[in-house]
């Protein structure tokens, strides 16, 4: 029986808006979305009682659509709107919540110019990275705590705050 079953994969590379086909939209979608509800439905069939944890993204929040990945932003919103609708068809016996993390410190950034890392620091109020731990630690607390279900844990860095200041042009 499976008890815990976290929920994580990203692919954020997208073509250009003006360059969208049905496939590629298709292609992103089943890859951000579509995979995690299959793989949520079946863990769910073996689950007596447990949680379910979803990774999303803070692109995926109110107001938090990037400007360069829109469909990477509005795969992400989808697995919260999922997870809230999980959360209260199955909320007899599993609970479902989400981790929006911010910019997270992974070996992306050290494929990034130094020019981008810090448009990316600038763009939350603690100007650093959210660390990989943190997010491990998120998910460890709403996988053992048992009256949280169809929330969304933010760890941003004070982005989300700072973001609605912050015209779209400037963020990409």
């Amino acid at each position: 029986m499976i008890t815990v079953f976290i929920n994580n994969a990203a692919d954020t590379h997208e073509p250009d808006f003006g360059d969208y086909t049905y496939d590629s939209i298709i292609q992103n979608l089943a890859a951000n979305f579509g995979a995690i509800a299959l793989c949520t439905q079946e863990a769910a069939k073996r689950m007596d009682t447990g949680s379910i944890l979803f990774t999303s993204s803070i692109y995926g929040l109110p107001f938090g659509g990037h400007p360069g990945m829109p469909l990477y932003s509005a795969s992400k919103a989808a697995l919260i709107n999922f997870s809230q609708g999980m959360a209260e068809k199955r909320a007899s016996n599993i609970r479902c919540n989400v981790v929006a993390p911010g910019s997270t410190r992974t070996p992306h950034w050290d494929e990034v110019s130094e020019e981008y890392k810090q448009k990316a620091l600038g763009m939350s109020l603690l100007k650093a990275f959210v660390e990989p731990e943190e997010i491990a630690a998120a998910l460890l607390f709403l996988a053992q705590t048992p009256h949280i279900t169809a929330q969304t844990i933010t760890i941003d860095a004070g982005w989300q705050k700072k973001i609605r200041d912050v015209p779209a042009k400037q963020r990409d």
